[in-house]
């Protein structure tokens, strides 16, 4: 005799909450929009919507590829260049749409609580807040157990401990892993053998665990401008930072460009005749030897006229003051070539006379080693490759007419 079967619109209102108590949030809001029943049964709320999205972001589908961040060494893989990252989405939790990562401030994606967690950690896993009654025992007991002391405590002891072990602080990593009841202090302790890796370990193993524990506090640049979160704050040393109540400024991604004009100007094709040098300018690093490029830190801005955000080279402006701009100084001119090599000259001359001087050091040695001749001849031959950039521009502005209304002004590169 077969067992009888029952459709799960038949069963009693309380048995449905419990079976939809253990849906994930993608089927849950699923459920929830098949019936007029269900959708009063269930009644999901933005929290379950948003929950919906964060769920979805973490889809190849329509997520994308997962984001993998190591602060340490300041790594993304893949790298924001990588085509990949086009189809890459990440879910605001206040207008609730999946945005790509232009419309999100640096630490909105790259924050431990705030970046996706990696494929098949524990943070991945979709977990769906609803519950028939925000009152119920389970909210209650939760609330509880989250402000007893002892759980207080353990957590802000974990964060001080990864936050040494991120920044390689051996001292910091073990007063915090041997505190027990007293905040752990900051002060210094040499690495013994072995701590490095035992510091790699716990920080690896926390963010697996906590990686994206705080995505439902996620929103794009446009929410939290609305928000009042984007204002302009004052500081110590630069004065007043961040833009404009107007005209908003946020942090973006940092990349690295071989010279400025890859900068200001990316994918700008050089005119028919005239390309860059085969080898990259030099960017005269102490402690990187042959370095051919330079982070740059970019920019969001939003437009008062259009509502739309774009990277702060769409706007050439020229202020300093509220870190407009990234630039130093004013460019060198052409007839100052003459000069510079100079005073490169005399500078030789003096290094040869003192570079055996006793007290100079390993780092004296490697800083007048640093400035070859080869490398002061290369980034000459830059700047009089883009003094003839400046030149053609000047005799047929419309081609740089033409790259500014050909590209996307929220575009990075």
């Amino acid at each position: 005799m077969a067992a009888p079967t029952f459709s799960l619109g038949s069963l009693p209102v309380e048995i449905q909450c419990c079976i939809f108590r253990h849906l994930d949030p993608v089927t849950l809001i699923a459920v929830s929009q098949t019936s007029s029943h269900y959708r009063r049964v269930i009644s999901p709320s933005k929290l379950h919507f948003a929950e919906r999205l964060l769920a979805l972001e973490l889809t190849e589908e329509h997520g994308g590829t997962a984001t993998i961040f190591r602060p340490k060494h300041n790594i993304v893989s893949p790298d924001w260049r990588d085509p990949a990252c086009h189809s890459m989405r990440w879910a605001c939790t206040d207008c609730l749409r999946l945005l790509p990562h232009t419309a999100f401030g640096n630490h909105a994606l790259l924050g431990l609580g705030y970046r996706k967690p990696e494929p098949r950690s524990p943070a991945a896993a979709p977990v769906s807040s609803w519950e028939p009654s925000r009152d119920a025992p389970h909210w209650r007991a939760l609330k509880r157990h989250q402000q007893r002391p002892d759980v207080v405590f353990e957590q802000k002891r974990r964060r001080a401990q990864y936050a040494g072990a991120a920044a390689a602080d051996y001292g910091r990593y073990t007063r915090a892993r041997d505190a027990a009841h007293s905040p752990p202090t900051t002060s210094g302790l040499r690495v013994v053998d072995g701590g490095r890796d035992e510091m790699a370990r716990f920080a690896l193993a926390h963010e697996r665990r906590l990686a994206g524990h705080q995505r439902r506090l996620r929103r794009c640049l446009e929410c939290s401008w609305r928000r009042g979160a984007l204002r302009p704050r004052a500081t110590r040393h630069d004065g007043v930072v961040g833009g404009s109540r107007l005209v908003p400024l946020a942090h973006s991604r940092q990349l690295r460009f071989g010279c400025g004009l890859d900068r200001y100007f990316p994918g700008f094709a050089a005119p028919a005749g005239n390309g860059p040098p085969a080898r990259g300018a030099p960017v005269f690093a102490v402690y990187r030897d042959d370095a051919r490029d330079f982070p740059f830190t970019l920019h969001m801005v939003r437009c008062p006229r259009c509502a739309a955000w774009q990277e702060l080279r769409a706007f050439r402006v020229g202020e300093w003051w509220a870190r407009w701009t990234v630039g130093y100084g004013t460019a060198p001119s052409f007839a100052d070539l003459a000069l510079y090599r100079l005073r490169y000259r005399l500078w030789q001359e003096a290094w040869a006379r003192h570079r055996d001087d006793e007290g100079m050091g390993e780092f004296g040695c490697r800083l007048g080693d640093g400035f070859r001749e080869e490398e002061f001849n290369l980034a000459e031959e830059h700047f009089r490759w883009l003094e003839r950039c400046r030149q053609e521009v000047l005799e047929n502005p419309q081609v740089l007419v033409d790259w500014a209304l050909a590209r996307d002004g929220a575009a990075l590169t």
